[in-house]
């Protein structure tokens, strides 16, 4: 894109500057005239000196008052202001986007507004008072963007952390709602929150372990394995009830001892057991209703091997 002139600096004419201790200079011959082509006018921007951005279509990127600021270097700092609808805050919440945008952006001063949209500023640094650069660099702005092809990587990413904290802040209200609920007189409301916390946590960690016994059983089944069995944890200061390292069995009950093999214990089955939670509390109910194994319960003590399943789940009782 041509230019028909170029910008003079002071080091041009030999005048002394500054030192850039001052934020604006008013003196006319400090002025910088910018070519921006025959698609718009020349505009003049003062060193340091905010002013409105003229002939630039903003509203194709939805922003409002649009000024240029000439910065030391030569290029120019464009500020402006913009709104996001709230039909593109599907299940997030305008509080939660503003505190999510200002996170990522501390130029942003992102806040939500009474119609239910979050309005912020928008700042870029575009290389000239071109049409073309200061277009390039809104392309690159998250939500000034927004508003023209849509939401980038970054926008995306902005809003998606706002939607799980949506998402969170409305579980966390109905946890305290349940908790009213079902607190007893003996109770504080902490501790009513602390308590109705445990029992939502205890059953996600009960499907979670029984989730992972069921792929270790599978596991068993695919290499030949009749029996599955979780013997009590030898560590006396471990609070689990299980070990990490279950044993498999054969039809005729001899140990079996492939699951040593590195692939197998670094295998997702193994990893999805050694992070489910085995803590008794947790397990006690996922004992077999009906021993699969009989004599080989009978060699041990009463806790061992209470937890034994048949591999192939579609012919246990359990």
């Amino acid at each position: 894109m041509a230019r028909t002139a170029t910008k003079v600096r002071k080091k041009d004419t030999g005048e002394q500057g500054n030192g850039g201790q001052f934020g604006s200079v008013t003196r006319s011959d400090a002025e910088v005239a910018v070519d921006t082509g025959t698609s718009s006018p020349g505009r003049k921007i003062m060193p340091g000196l905010p002013q409105p951005i003229e002939g630039h279509n903003g509203d194709l990127y939805g922003i409002d008052e649009m000024t240029g600021t000439l910065l030391p270097e030569g290029s120019i700092r464009i500020e402006g202001a913009t709104s996001i609808p709230a039909c593109n805050l599907e299940d997030v919440d305008p509080q939660e986007l503003a505190r999510q945008m200002n996170l990522a952006d501390p130029y942003a001063e992102a806040r939500a507004t009474s119609d239910g949209n979050v309005q912020c500023k928008v700042v870029v640094t575009a290389d000239s008072a071109d049409n073309f650069d200061i277009d390039y660099a809104l392309e690159g702005h998250p939500w000034a963007s927004l508003n023209r092809s849509g939401p980038d990587v970054e926008a995306e990413r902005i809003i998606d952390a706002a939607r799980k904290s949506t998402a969170l802040n409305a579980a966390r209200q109905s946890l305290g709602e349940y908790a009213e609920l079902s607190r007893t007189p003996q109770q504080t409301p902490t501790q009513a929150r602390a308590a109705a916390a445990r029992e939502l946590y205890r059953e996600a960690a009960q499907a979670e372990s029984s989730e992972a016994i069921d792929g270790l059983r599978d596991l068993g089944s695919r290499h030949s394995a009749a029996y599955l069995s979780f013997p009590t944890s030898d560590d006396f200061e471990d609070t689990s009830l299980l070990s990490a390292f279950p044993t498999y069995y054969d039809a005729d009950g001899q140990e079996m001892d492939w699951q040593t093999h590195p692939d197998i214990e670094n295998g997702p089955e193994y990893s999805a057991w050694i992070m489910a939670d085995r803590d008794e509390w947790v397990v006690q109910d996922l004992s077999p209703s009906t021993r699969e194994y009989p004599d080989l319960e009978s060699m041990t003590t009463r806790t061992d091997h209470v937890f034994t399943y048949r591999c192939a789940r579609d012919t246990e009782g359990a």
